[in-house]
Parts: C-alpha cells; structure tokens; sequence
C-alpha cells in the first residue's frame, strides 16, 4: 500500500490513535497537533491525503484547506475532516471547502480505513 497519510488534530491522543492505526493497516503516517504548520508541512511531505480535524487552536480546517488549495503542489491531495461536533454552520463549511468528506469522532479505525479506501478509489476513478 505505502499512501502517506498526513494527521492533523490538536489532541495528542488522537494523533497516537490515527497514527498507530493506520500504520497497522500498511500506511505512512506524519502527523502534527499544530494546524497552524499544517501547510507547510504538506508542501514538505507531500502525502496521498490529509485527516484534518476541522477545529483547532486559532484556525478550522477549511482555512487550512484554503491555503493548501491555494498550491499547485498541494491543491489535489483529498482531505478527510474529523470533528467532535458537527453544527449546522461546521456542516456547510465543510461542505463548502469541497473537499472529501468528514467523520465524526470518535470512530473505529476500520471504519476510517474504509472511508480512506473509498477516498483513494474514488480519486482512481477521476483520473481515468
């Protein structure tokens, strides 16, 4: 498999639990907690998607998504948000940044590796 996976979310212990999870299941994972570096982090690693909890500390995650659109070397990498909470206004916002979906958390890492394969099928499919 070898997709890099990049997590961002400000709790420690969801990092370690993305992080361990996905790399049972065949994945590369770099994570941050500091959504702020998440952009530049992108540009460094360059990974196949990014989770991406939607609120953090000073910034939500469609800031972040603008300005990884923003890039050409970032603008195509699929984006699953994750959030505690999802209001009506989170809802349209996620909506509105078009990017790949979202999960509520908490959630079975199976069910996320699922959503994951899903996301990288689907992007298969486009570039046919």
């Amino acid at each position: 498999m070898n997709k890099k996976i990049m997590v961002v979310d400000d709790d420690d212990g969801m990092v370690e639990y993305i992080k361990t999870g996905l790399e049972l299941y065949g994945f590369k994972v770099v994570a941050t907690t500091d959504g702020l570096q998440a952009v530049e982090l992108a540009h460094i690693e360059k990974p196949d998607m990014i989770i991406l909890d939607f609120v953090l500390p000073g910034i939500y995650g469609d800031s972040i998504s603008k300005g990884l659109n923003a890039s050409k070397i970032t603008r195509d990498i699929p984006i699953l948000f994750i959030t505690g909470s999802m209001t009506p206004e989170y809802m349209k916002r996620i909506s509105d940044a078009k990017k790949s979906g979202f999960m509520l958390k908490p959630f079975e890492m199976y069910n996320l590796k699922e959503r994951i394969e899903k996301i990288f099928s689907q992007k298969a499919q486009e570039k046919q």
